[in-house]
């Protein structure tokens, strides 16, 4: 008897079951992750799946320039 394995990918976010990509980004947290009691928000970096519709929503810093002379802006 063989046995098959089947993934099945969903988004962290959005929990769709798309095809996702592994990001790193800064999440903010309202909750302390033992018991769950709320706290000061505190940012911690958590590696997520994620789908290109919430990724594309995620990244809300853009930038422009050259040679270290750059702008920065929150997109809209």
């Amino acid at each position: 008897m063989s046995k098959q394995t089947i993934v099945i990918e969903k988004c962290d976010i959005c929990g769709k079951e798309v095809s996702t990509k592994s990001c790193i980004v800064p999440v903010r947290w309202f909750t302390e992750q033992t018991e769950g009691r709320m706290v000061k928000p505190y940012i911690k970096s958590e590696t997520l799946d994620i789908c290109n519709e919430c990724f594309e929503k995620l990244i809300v810093v853009s930038a422009t320039g050259a040679q270290g002379y750059n702008t920065f802006k929150i997109r809209e």
